[in-house]
Parts: structure tokens; C-alpha cells; sequence
């Protein structure tokens, strides 16, 4: 089966925040705000719009799949704890880059196991339409998060 546009959605993504991650993490002080924002703008409207439109519908699902999402929504609290401290923190802090790494690590588990495991639930629990509408309000939901992102 051909992969939804949704999936094709996240994981191009996923591919831009890993890139963004793997920059933030080498960057110099200097560079590290614009990489700093460039992750504000893409990772955290990202991982609201997924707790608001394909966690609670996998969560419906009950069984594993219940399970996976709730393990999902957990790495994404993790997630933003991190990010908090890191957009808190200040570029020159001596633990920037550190927390950075912790991030970064984190998100890339994440990804792994959203791929490997999550994409296939979302494949197997939904009819092409209920994707597309999930889509739909995913990417609603992102764009809405995005201009909260550019305000703060």
C-alpha cells in the first residue's frame, strides 16, 4: 500500500527537525539563535498538532496502540521539557550545547520508534478518508501553532 500523505507529511518533518537538531548541536554561539527559532517554528507546532489530531485517535484505538500513543505523548512531554530549559537557557550558556545533544537524542528516539511503530497503527486503525481528514486538522492545527511560534 502507497504511503498517505499524511505519514509522507511527518516524516518530511521529522527529516527538518532532525536537520535542524544536528545544526543547532555543531553551531557556533553566534549561529545557535537563528537555529534556535528555526527549531521553535518547526519542532513544537509539530508536536502539538500531532497531540491534538493523531494521538487521541490512536488512543481510541485502545490495546498496543493505546499504548504506543501514550509512550508517543510521553517522549513529546520529555521533549518540550528540554526544549523549555533550552529556549530558556541563553545561546552562551555553558550547558547550551548540551542540552542541545539531549534533545537532539531524544527526538531521533522518538522519530524511530513513530516511524517504525506508529506510522504502521496509523495505516492499520484508519480508512483513507478518516486520514484525510486527519490531515486536514493536522496541518490546520500546525499552521495555527506556527503563529503562535513567530508572536512569542
Amino acid at each position: 500500500m502507497a504511503q498517505h500523505k499524511l505519514l509522507k507529511h511527518l516524516h518530511q518533518e521529522h527529516q527538518e527537525v532532525k536537520n535542524i537538531l544536528r545544526k543547532l548541536v555543531k553551531a557556533s554561539e553566534s549561529d545557535r539563535q537563528q537555529w534556535l527559532d528555526q527549531l521553535r517554528e518547526n519542532l513544537v507546532p509539530h508536536m502539538e498538532a500531532e497531540e491534538k489530531h493523531i494521538y487521541p485517535a490512536l488512543r481510541q484505538q485502545g490495546g498496543e496502540v493505546k499504548e504506543t500513543a501514550l509512550e508517543g505523548i510521553e517522549e513529546h512531554s520529555a521533549a518540550k521539557y528540554v526544549c523549555k530549559q533550552l529556549f530558556d537557557v541563553g545561546t552562551s550558556d555553558e550547558t547550551f550545547k548540551a542540552k542541545a545533544q539531549v534533545l537532539m537524542e531524544l527526538i531521533q528516539h522518538h522519530i524511530q520508534e513513530e516511524e517504525s511503530e506508529i506510522f504502521d497503527d496509523i495505516e492499520d486503525s484508519f480508512s483513507a478518508q478518516e486520514l484525510d481528514n486527519m490531515f486536514s486538522k493536522f496541518e490546520q492545527e500546525e499552521q495555527s501553532q506556527k503563529k503562535k511560534a513567530k508572536a512569542a
